[in-house]
């Protein structure tokens, strides 16, 4: 078949499809349309044959060209990315616990795709370093130890999201997702660690409002599975619901939500198999003492001074806060006292996405001992966990658009001396604990 007949076989073939199908032909399988054309006798076989193996040689010119990946004819785009961390780790402790002070080199390493299959529907997964199986539900980290032995990798997000064209305003995630809860970009955030990818589904509802979209009202949703029992029915699940609103009002944007998390049979679960090394709860024979059922309430105020950058990175400074309290009756009476609140304030200025960029943060935060689940909140604030309280300072530039330079410190103590023995933050009221780590970041 000569070269000119195969061009035109291929632009009869286009042709076919869009009069077929007009817009959508692009998603459709040409091999329906080729065998229509040779059962017409407009083509034989081979002309048929010689024409797939040419259509399929120019949209792979065509994918290449675009730097699209294309797998399979109902994949209308995979986009890969991820980031590779190098990270300083040192940590000095309380002066009475007479412990020495701790030195780590760690690295994390996250590589993912998000694959759009349909207008409506996307897939994505990602993989990271971390600890050996069953793994670290809060940390991706891996140090630098054991006589360099190989590192794991895990499966740190793997979903399916769908967003009908028919209700643009919502949105359905299954698998294991990111929180699909809102919250301002914490240093050191109350609940979720940022590490932290849930197992369940998550539910997003979003209306734009006002005559140019300034306003947004939002509802989020999430149920996860937090133990599962092969001897019983009495499965720990968590479920947290928020609602919200934004709204810009240049230069100003105000994020306001307020929501209530609450967990079922958690009682169920040993502490010692929450897959975190996080510590504070009060527990009951080696078991949470009961289910939290937490009010919160989070906010972001983002001002943007001026349109040009200032010494090279954007002129933004953000305020933000969050506070939270566990409402459960077996921790608010417990013996030991109600320690059942939490709250943090964060101020920040710059960003850090770009070539030159910067930002430097300051963050104050208290987390009483039963004022969340320790297991999901941030391992980096010191020891990990609840009762606790301190400053975090960050500060972060970027060499280039793909390589960042990082800076975190963490000043914290305990809160409550009263609270020792098993799952207690460990800690001497009064004395002070220094977290920091300097990290070089890549991304890709």
């Amino acid at each position: 078949m000569q070269l000119e007949n195969l061009k035109s076989t291929v632009m009869l073939l286009g042709l076919s499809a869009a009069l077929v199908w007009g817009r959508a032909a692009r998603a459709e399988d040409p091999n329906a349309i080729l065998d229509l054309l040779e059962h017409k006798g407009l083509i034989t076989h081979e002309e048929a044959r010689q024409a797939r193996k040419y259509y399929d040689q120019q949209q792979r010119e065509a994918i290449v060209k675009s730097g699209k990946t294309k797998v399979a004819s109902w994949i209308d785009q995979m986009k890969w990315y991820g980031d590779f961390r190098l990270r300083s780790d040192y940590q000095s402790f309380e002066a009475d616990l007479n412990l020495p002070d701790r030195l780590r080199w760690r690295m994390r390493l996250r590589v993912g795709a998000e694959m759009k299959v349909q207008d409506w529907a996307d897939i994505g997964f990602r993989l990271a370093t971390g600890e050996a199986s069953p793994g670290n539900a809060v940390s991706a980290n891996t140090t630098f130890t054991s006589e360099f032995t190989k590192k794991p990798i895990n499966v740190d997000l793997a979903y399916a999201t769908i967003h009908p064209a028919v209700v643009e305003w919502m949105s359905v995630t299954g698998g294991k997702i990111n929180p699909p809860v809102w919250a301002p970009p914490f240093n050191s955030p109350l609940t979720y660690d940022p590490d932290l990818t849930v197992e369940g589904a998550g539910e997003n509802f979003a209306w734009a409002l006002g005559d140019r979209g300034q306003y947004k009202v939002f509802l989020n949703g999430g149920q996860y599975v937090l133990a599962e029992f092969s001897g019983n029915s009495n499965d720990a699940y968590m479920f947290d619901q928020q609602a919200g609103f934004q709204a810009r009002f240049a230069p100003l944007t105000i994020t306001v939500a307020g929501g209530y998390y609450l967990t079922h049979n958690l009682q169920n679960v040993a502490t010692n198999a929450d897959l975190s090394c996080n510590t504070g709860n009060t527990i009951t024979n080696g078991t949470y003492l009961g289910n939290f059922n937490d009010w919160y309430g989070v906010g972001e105020l983002v001002w943007q001074i001026r349109p040009e950058p200032f010494l090279g990175t954007p002129a933004v400074l953000k305020f933000s806060g969050e506070y939270l309290k566990n409402v459960s009756s077996v921790f608010v009476n417990n013996p030991l006292g109600d320690a059942t609140r939490g709250w943090t304030g964060q101020i920040s200025f710059g960003d850090a996405a770009r070539k030159g960029q910067w930002l430097v943060a300051y963050q104050y935060k208290q987390l009483e001992a039963n004022s969340t689940l320790d297991a999901i909140t941030d391992d980096d604030f010191s020891a990990g966990g609840t009762d606790r309280r301190g400053h975090v300072i960050k500060a972060a530039y970027n060499l280039l658009d793909w390589w960042q330079l990082g800076f975190t410190s963490y000043i914290t103590g305990k809160i409550d001396a009263q609270r020792t023995g098993a799952n207690a933050q460990p800690g001497v009221q009064g004395q002070t604990r220094l977290h920091v780590m300097a990290d070089s970041m890549f991304r890709f």
